[in-house]
């Protein structure tokens, strides 16, 4: 018998113990650990859309009253929500994997009050943007 080689290490690891319980279900007699029958299933798990709340403290100073605030970092796509890495992703998408931005947004929604015509926007301006640093 043929033996599969092992993935790396250093992969993500996720561990799933199927528990038979403590009782056997035959008789009701305690059930003892003596071993494990262990194997790896390589998975792919899907992109993850998160929402990144920037909140900017206003300071104000004891002796002066002075307000104090830092500047607001900046974006791919200035007064646009979308990060660097959906843009990114919304790219390789229609560009690489010839993906329709239609289809992308049925796919993974970004979120519900946001129309379809947000990607088209945001891929637009992500190619000015890029066009523009060249």
């Amino acid at each position: 018998m043929r033996r599969r080689t092992r993935v790396s290490e250093e992969a993500a690891r996720e561990r799933k113990e199927l528990d038979p319980g403590t009782c056997c279900r035959d008789c009701g007699g305690e059930l003892r650990l003596v071993g494990e029958d262990a194997s790896e299933i390589l998975d792919m798990i899907a992109a993850q859309m998160k929402v990144i709340e920037v909140a900017r403290l206003k300071i104000s100073c004891g002796c002066c009253e002075k307000m104090v605030q830092l500047p607001a970092p900046s974006r791919p796509i200035p007064g646009s929500m979308a990060g660097a890495g959906l843009l990114a992703y919304i790219l390789v998408s229609k560009f690489d994997d010839h993906l329709p931005l239609y289809r992308l947004n049925e796919i993974h929604p970004h979120g519900r009050r946001h129309s379809g015509q947000h990607a088209v926007d945001w891929c637009g301006r992500a190619m000015q943007v890029l066009l523009a640093a060249d």
